[in-house]
Formats: structure tokens, C-alpha cells, sequence
């Protein structure tokens, strides 16, 4: 990874237009336009070469960050951010937690988000949506009636990717429902996912 992020599970998701593999762009992002990290308190900018990031702050024990966002000059994202750790439950025993809400929310947000500011320098679908978990092995979910999940047994994975003409929360489902079966469970069919209305970013 380009910015060093928290030693906890972390969901990576990097969205580009079709269009990147047959053209050459030069966009001038800055960082008023730039994505803005998962669930930021507070952030920073840097510019880069590639384009610019935006991070959230720096710990100061470990030189680390929860989440960042890169916005490529040649109209592209990439988006990284913390879905999980170490958490004591009430007999004060450690358990190593994943949430699927962080990852659900994190990757709406994440794709979304750059559909609305590529658009703003002309850059249109198809889109391609990857996501992959890192750090997760050896951590589970809790959902339900406190129902545990199998400890996931890789700790990286390529969650998978898609082809999309628009971005739409719907459309990003399949990727949720893969994530639940890195932790050997199907996602409830009668969850919740996204906001109501659909337009999430």
C-alpha cells in the first residue's frame, strides 16, 4: 500500500472508468476535489506525483492511519481503510473482530464517491469496482444473536470485481455477499444494504 494503515483488517477498493486501459488523461485534481478518506474525523492532503491523497491523522506511537484516499491524475481511485481489530468483549477476553458494516459502508462510499467526482472532469462509465481484505486471518464477525463466524483462515484476499455502466448501491451487492463467505457464511438475505433511497455518495 502507498500509505502505511493500522495493523487491523483493512478493505482496499479501487475504482477506474473501462476507458483507462484505451485512453491517456491528465485531470487537475487537487485536494478540494480529491476523495475523501473512510469516516474521517480529520484529514490531511499530500500531492503526489501519481495525484493527490487524503488521509486521515497520522498516530503518532506508530507513524500510522485508519484510512486514505488517492485520487490519480489519470482518473482513478483507490481507497483503503480499517474494518476491524482487536476489541475485549465482557469477560475482558480479546477477540479479533471484523465488521461487515465498515466494510459495506466503506466500499459504497468508496465507489460512489468516485462516480460523483470523476464525472466533475468528464470521466464516464463502464466502471470497474475491485475490493480486497487484508489482515483479516485468524478474525471473525459477530452478527445476529451474537452468533459467531468461523475464524477467516487467509489473511489476504481478492474479494472480487465488477463491471458497472453506472455505479448504483445495488449494483455493488455482490461484493458484500462475497465478503461474508470469506468467514464461511451467507449474508442474510433479508439485511439492509446502503440507505434507503439507494444514492449513497
Amino acid at each position: 500500500m502507498p500509505f502505511a494503515i493500522m495493523n487491523d483488517p483493512t478493505a482496499v477498493v479501487s475504482t477506474m472508468p473501462l476507458s483507462l486501459f484505451r485512453e491517456e488523461r491528465e485531470i487537475a485534481i487537487t485536494d478540494d476535489h480529491a476523495l475523501v478518506p473512510i469516516r474521517p474525523n480529520a484529514y490531511s492532503s499530500i500531492d503526489m506525483i501519481e495525484g493527490v491523497m487524503l488521509h486521515t491523522p497520522v498516530d503518532e506511537a506508530t507513524g500510522r492511519v485508519r484510512s486514505f484516499a488517492i485520487t490519480y491524475r489519470n482518473g482513478r481511485t483507490d481507497v483503503a481503510w480499517t474494518i476491524g481489530g482487536t476489541r475485549q468483549n465482557q469477560q475482558g477476553q480479546d477477540m479479533k473482530l471484523v465488521f461487515a458494516p465498515s466494510f459495506e459502508e466503506g466500499l459504497i462510499a468508496a465507489a460512489r464517491a468516485t462516480q460523483t467526482r470523476l464525472q466533475q472532469f468528464g470521466v464516464e462509465g463502464p466502471w470497474i469496482v475491485i475490493a480486497s481484505i487484508y489482515g483479516v486471518k485468524d478474525h471473525f464477525m459477530i452478527f445476529g444473536d451474537h452468533y459467531q463466524t468461523r475464524p477467516a483462515f487467509k489473511d489476504e484476499t481478492l474479494i472480487g470485481e465488477l463491471r458497472l455502466d453506472r455505479i448504483e448501491v445495488a449494483g455493488l451487492l455482490p461484493l458484500a455477499k462475497r465478503f461474508w463467505l470469506h468467514f464461511g457464511v451467507h449474508r442474510p438475505e433479508n439485511q439492509a444494504f446502503g440507505p434507503p433511497n439507494g444514492l449513497a455518495g
